[in-house]
């Protein structure tokens, strides 16, 4: 199918992120330019950890931005979007039990269906560009990793066709960027609270130099940070502070 937005389609590349990253550096690519591919040799998830992916079966893509009018401490704004983005292209088609993991991942159940890896440009003080990385998994029914996955072919039961996916995914994160471009951020993270995975339920956590605690998870603020509640305080905690024990 034709797509409404400019694009490059590779058959295999080591990263979208990586080449996107390349790309920025040597043209001025539209804001919504995407780059997909079939395969990735190299695929990365949050804090380096590896996103493998069958051929042909999946959404392996990036989307640059220019969100220049973002200060830098607004950053979190942008993982808002593209994790309500996926949320609504996964939605529309009818998945059932559809959550948002803090801070990177779409989960139907208990079981990882999307990701996303952000990478900014900034110079000085100001963010230049953002390379929103995304994988979906579309019509993969067997996966290597011994983590809880699934895909919208193992939720819907049949093949669906990866570039109505695409298209969809990217359409909707267009929308919620010019959202975001014209200052309506609480209203996307309420958005984003209303789907958290695990929102008002108990887990555990355990911090660096602490040992495991009991809580409960309340929210997550607008710049990123999860609240959860605790030894009868709220306590807030930056990505990587914390570790999560999720009760099945």
């Amino acid at each position: 199918m034709p797509f409404d937005f400019d694009f490059i389609h590779l058959k295999e590349i080591d990263s979208t992120n990586n080449f996107a990253l390349n790309y920025i550096t040597k043209t001025n690519p539209k804001e919504g330019f995407c780059i997909f591919t079939d395969y990735q040799t190299a695929g990365k998830g949050q804090y380096g950890r590896n996103w493998v992916s069958d051929s042909c079966q999946n959404i392996l893509c990036s989307i640059i931005l220019k969100p220049t009018h973002l200060s830098i401490d607004r950053l979190f704004e942008l993982h808002i979007i593209s994790s309500l983005a996926i949320f609504k292209t996964l939605y529309d088609l009818s998945i059932k039990e559809l959550k948002i993991k803090w801070p990177n991942d779409i989960f139907v159940g208990n079981n990882k269906i999307a990701g996303i890896l952000i990478q900014n440009v900034i110079r000085g003080p100001k963010l230049v560009s953002s390379i929103i990385g995304i994988g979906i998994n579309v019509n993969q029914t067997e996966f290597t990793t011994n983590n809880s996955v699934s895909s919208i072919k193992i939720e819907k039961g049949h093949d669906i066709e990866r570039n109505l996916i695409l298209a969809n995914l990217h359409r909707n994160l267009m929308t919620y960027y010019i959202d975001l471009i014209n200052q309506v951020p609480n209203q996307l993270i309420q958005e984003y609270n209303d789907h958290l995975f695990y929102k008002n339920n108990e887990i555990q956590f355990k911090t660096k130099n602490e040992d495991l605690k009991n809580g409960r998870i309340v929210e997550v603020n607008s710049s990123g940070q999860l609240a959860i509640y605790s030894d009868d305080k709220l306590q807030h905690f930056d990505f990587g502070e914390v570790e999560i024990i999720y009760f099945e």
